[in-house]
């Protein structure tokens, strides 16, 4: 195992570019995990351990929380009257992004006064205007 982690390139390791989704990012690192365990894969020695696989993952996590904490600058700001009922679930809304996915907002985002959505296809942000319903 590499000692200086500043030498480790993470995304390789989990076989990643870097642009890569938070969806594919955590599938890679549960395939790394199956390929490179050792109880999994016994008909050679792993060259990766599997500490370095759950540090790349985590550095991944930390590294996009920085980003959505640097520029969480949204692409435009929507009314919640424009989103329509998740036919799923229905305490969730969904709003199409110009790429093909969508943004999707909760009761519980919205309980915490969270306005700030991502599209679950590519990074874009959105504004969702809502007010919180108070009990009189």
């Amino acid at each position: 195992m590499l000692s200086d982690s500043s030498s480790i390139d993470f995304y390789e390791i989990l076989a990643l570019a870097r642009t890569a989704s938070a969806v594919d990012v955590k599938a890679a690192y549960h395939r790394a995990l199956i390929t490179h365990h050792p109880d999994k894969n016994t008909s050679k020695p792993s060259t990766v351990h599997i500490a370095t696989i759950k540090k790349a993952y985590e550095y991944d996590v930390q590294l996009q929380q920085k980003i959505a904490n640097i520029s969480s600058r949204p692409a435009q700001v929507i009314s919640l009257e424009d989103f329509e009922e998740d036919p799923v679930d229905d305490t969730a809304w969904t709003y199409p992004c110009r790429c093909g996915a969508v943004y999707r907002i909760t009761e519980s985002d919205m309980e915490i006064g969270s306005h700030i959505i991502g599209c679950s296809g590519c990074s874009e942000l959105v504004w969702v205007g809502f007010e919180l319903a108070t009990e009189d």
